[in-house]
């Protein structure tokens, strides 16, 4: 529960600059422009710090939503049933539930790590050409995941 809190409140409207606490015309400034993020982040669903690098964005929110996805899941998509039927599960509705839940939070699991190591901020590797193609093939991985379960990503 505590890093799910921890990884809530990572990204927000409202962020502090050790430099501005020096200046308080700066600090002053920057909670207008904080006040402005969250009106537009309340009316249209996003703000201009979101725009100015959707990447980042999408790196950095999406992740969060799949695990809370997979953590409050009631259910698995019907797509799953396939490989339910190859696993040697008896006839039991429970037994059956539990694996294709089981699948299911698996599968999040994968595009949550893939988006996760794509973020080149959540790892410590150093810029370099292979790290780059690392971090380009995870994103291609999670992206096709994604694109393969969008229509099942809800609860």
């Amino acid at each position: 529960m505590r890093d799910k809190e921890r990884r809530k409140s990572t990204f927000s409207c409202i962020e502090r600059f050790p430099y501005m606490e020096l200046n308080p015309i700066s600090l002053i400034k920057q909670w207008f422009l904080s006040i402005k993020y969250c009106y537009q982040r309340i009316r249209y669903g996003y703000c201009d710090r979101d725009v100015w690098s959707i990447d980042w964005w999408f790196l950095n929110v999406v992740p969060n939503m799949l695990n809370d996805l997979k953590e409050s899941s009631q259910g698995y998509p019907r797509k799953l049933e396939a490989e339910l039927q190859e696993l040697p599960l008896s006839d039991e509705s429970e037994e059956k539930y539990e694996a294709g839940m089981k699948l299911w939070r698996d599968t999040l699991s994968e595009m949550i790590y893939l988006f996760e190591e794509a973020n080149d901020r959540t790892n410590g590797r150093r810029d370099t050409d292979s790290t780059f193609e690392y971090h380009n093939s995870c994103k291609d991985k999670g992206l096709e995941l994604f694109k393969e379960w969008f229509w099942n990503l809800w609860d």
